[in-house]
């Protein structure tokens, strides 16, 4: 007779509980939970992967794109049934067959996808341009399969790729990588940690799920690569962690009195924050995380404020990265794109043993900034690039490029930039973006019209009929001053 898996014990320890003193509707929930509703005998035989980690192995497409031959030679042809998702990728109805050129492949998400800059300017053009003047124009072509939304499914994307016969790839992804459905065997896991640490149990699981999501990604694409005998390169990315802060919210339940203790501590490190005694504040905001257990981002923005005011950058980027990543548990709001430490550390650590180069955002835009933290010069938002961001980033992966396939160790520094007009079409929409989250963020607010006052040369550019939205889509002054201050100069 098989028994029970042991982490099952406490958990039917709660049933039988259940059962006997909370009756049935508690017991229901712990058996819907359990997977024993529906005659189960194991969690594990309950799980499938398939959800999270679509099968590639026998596909006959990449992303919307179907496999054809056509005398005698294969391409891939831009599917009708899956036209609803075309926008969600390249313009480009058909990839052709691999000629002479040699072909390098962009995969990744909407950071790679050039968000609001798309279609007109991309990483992918970015790339292609920089990497011409080494190759000639008719040596080399970048295959753009960045997908806006992408996920997990990154994995089942580049597996596929394989299949137009790349010289190298480039994956440039991780903002996406969130917590995702817990599967049955893993519920009894968080539903252990929630009665033993709370939130901030849940939180350690919801880490550990996506560490481990992260290293089958980077594992089953680097093996499938390496098998191939393709050159690839990974792109660690970064957040702009200086001018993008997420709205504030309570604590969730702490017990025993703490969620109005930390409440009072919340209230009392602001007023000291506005006195301007940073000590008090500081040792504040250390009481609220000591209650919370980092499972909150108030407390890191006041260390992260206070750092700032006393000029200590390394503790004030180390506090806005533990604030980024605080809310990784967080299932009942839609948190905005973000590559968390552990996604970064991953990426770092799994790409090491399969020889992968990496590109690492995080240390080449702090190098590119002379040590100062991420902001609006390299980030439209939250994650997506500015054109100075995009070129930094492409050229290092050119770099790249060029020490795999030409053998050379070169330092690149691509000029590339859109025109002025397609520039300020997107200053004006990562405006209005950054604005709608006002009401949230306070920061979007200054963001907003930094952005246009930034490019006050390319604002000239846009029609008058765009100006208008900004009223007809309820924005308030604050932006429309910046906007109106920025045309007038």
């Amino acid at each position: 007779m098989q028994r029970p898996p042991e982490s099952l014990k406490s958990f039917g320890n709660r049933i039988a509980r259940a059962a006997s003193q909370t009756g049935a509707p508690e017991m229901v929930r712990l058996m819907r939970l359990s997977g024993f509703q529906d005659g189960a005998a194991r969690l594990s035989d309950l799980d499938d992967i398939s959800d999270t980690f679509p099968r590639s192995e026998d596909l006959d497409h990449i992303g919307i794109w179907k496999r054809k031959v056509e005398n005698g030679q294969i391409c891939f042809v831009r599917r009708i049934e899956v036209m609803a998702e075309w926008h969600w990728w390249a313009n480009l109805g058909r990839i052709e067959a691999k000629g002479a050129k040699r072909r390098v492949l962009l995969i990744g998400e909407s950071v790679a996808r050039g968000y609001l800059y798309d279609p007109e300017f991309t990483p992918a053009l970015a790339l292609e341009k920089i990497l011409a003047p080494y190759f000639g124009a008719d040596g080399i072509e970048v295959i753009d399969l960045a997908r806006t939304n992408l996920g997990y499914k990154v994995r089942e994307l580049a597996i596929a790729a394989l299949q137009l016969q790349p010289d190298i790839a480039v994956i440039f992804a991780g903002n996406n990588w969130n917590v995702s459905e817990p599967r049955p065997s893993e519920l009894t896991e968080i539903d252990d940690a929630l009665l033993k640490d709370g939130i901030a149990g849940a939180k350690r699981i919801c880490d550990q799920q996506i560490e481990r999501n992260a290293r089958r990604i980077v594992d089953d694409i680097a093996s499938a690569y390496e098998s191939s005998g393709v050159p690839l390169v990974w792109i660690i990315p970064e957040f702009n962690l200086r001018d993008w802060q997420d709205p504030i919210t309570n604590a969730p339940r702490l017990g025993a009195g703490l969620n109005r203790e930390w409440l009072g501590l919340l209230e009392e490190a602001r007023s000291s924050l506005g006195d301007g005694d940073l000590s008090n504040a500081s040792k504040l905001a250390a009481r609220m995380i000591e209650i919370d257990q980092g499972a909150c981002m108030a407390g890191f923005y006041i260390l992260a404020e206070c750092s700032r005011r006393s000029n200590d950058i390394a503790s004030e980027r180390k506090y806005l990265e533990l604030a980024r990543d605080s809310m990784s548990w967080d299932l009942s709001r839609m948190p905005t794109p973000r590559p968390y430490r552990m996604t970064q550390d991953v990426l770092r650590q799994e790409t090491a043993g399969y020889k992968n180069q990496v590109v690492d955002l995080p240390a080449l835009f702090k190098e590119h900034l002379n040590g100062e933290i991420p902001d609006r010069r390299l980030f439209l938002d939250y994650c997506h690039l500015t054109t100075e961001g995009i070129r930094v980033a492409m050229s290092a992966a050119a770099s790249c490029v060029l020490r795999a396939l030409m053998g050379v160790d070169i330092l690149v520094t691509g000029d590339v930039a859109p025109p002025i007009e397609i520039e300020a079409e997107a200053s004006f929409l990562a405006a209005i973006m950054n604005g709608h989250c006002s009401a949230r963020s306070p920061s979007a607010w200054t963001m907003a019209s930094s952005l246009l006052a930034m490019n006050v040369s390319a604002i000239h550019f846009l029609p008058a009929e765009l100006c208008v939205l900004l009223v007809a889509g309820g924005m308030a002054v604050g932006c429309l001053g910046g906007l109106v201050a920025a045309w007038n100069r």
